[in-house]
């Protein structure tokens, strides 16, 4: 299939999935924000990123559980929820996918072969004062590595492009694939899960969204960003997102409105498969 083709597929898809995740949040009183590139595009485009094949969708901890709760018995037919807690899976996270649709993905050591999906995170608290944020933050990073170490074949994204040297040294460690044989991947999921839920999303002053991309560049003031959220226009629909939106795009993505160089568009390597 073209790959534009294949992509815009891809795309229809996913937004499918983000409607029928948005509907049972509406229904069941559950705050949800659109996230990371989503967010992005909505700003920007109205819709997806042109090159983008994700969408992401955030939600404060205690929704998010509850959502891990009631989604399996509310998805449609075609759907399905993955979460270590209901299945066994290699992700931290959430994702819904469509059985009906499956792409092939290359951006890991092992090329697999998934169902479409949407990703949902978890916001989480941090605690008040430099010196305990600086002691969580190496907390998390430590759970984080020991985390990604035991699942590193599957979920590395080996072709991701500047980062920094710290993160070059974990890559040459983790190819080795000596972590992987002395780690239990559920023991350590469920470990960062647990330490990243420590301080809540109602009771704080400032959240991150650590199992996303951006990690500590997500980190905003509650009442600022996430209090009060706002409808952004997508593809037609209209979805809740943070209210700031040129304070959160430019602390994640600096000039939010210049496209990047083609070299550098965050595409992931995915093809739809007919079938």
């Amino acid at each position: 299939m073209n790959t534009l083709a294949s992509l815009r597929k891809i795309q229809l898809m996913e937004l499918d999935i983000f409607k029928e995740i948005v509907r049972i949040c509406n229904e069941n009183y559950l705050t949800y924000f659109i996230s990371g590139g989503t967010y992005l595009g909505a700003v920007r485009h109205k819709g997806f990123i042109p090159w983008d094949d994700d969408m992401d969708i955030a939600m404060p901890r205690r929704d998010y559980k509850k959502f891990i709760e009631i989604a399996p018995a509310e998805l449609k037919d075609d759907l399905y929820l993955v979460h270590y807690s209901v299945c066994k899976t290699n992700l931290q996270h959430v994702q819904i996918c469509n059985r009906t649709m499956h792409m092939h993905e290359t951006n890991s050591l092992i090329e697999k072969t998934v169902d479409v999906f949407v990703d949902i995170f978890p916001l989480d608290g941090l605690p008040n004062g430099r010196m305990r944020q600086q002691i969580h933050k190496a907390r998390l990073l430590y759970y984080r590595m020991m985390y990604v170490f035991s699942v590193f074949d599957e979920y590395v994204s080996i072709n991701k492009s500047n980062r920094p040297f710290h993160e070059k040294v974990l890559l040459a460690i983790g190819k080795t694939g000596l972590p992987q044989k002395f780690l239990s991947r559920e023991k350590r999921i469920k470990k960062f899960d647990e330490y990243a839920a420590k301080y809540d999303f109602y009771e704080s002053d400032y959240i991150v969204n650590f199992s996303g991309r951006y990690k500590f560049k997500s980190i905003f003031d509650r009442k600022k960003i996430y209090a009060n959220g706002r409808m952004y226009e997508f593809e037609g629909y209209l979805f809740n997102g943070p209210y700031d939106y040129d304070f959160y795009l430019k602390q994640i993505y600096g000039n939010y409105m210049k496209f990047p160089p083609e070299n550098q568009r965050n595409w992931h390597e995915s093809e739809v498969i007919e079938d």
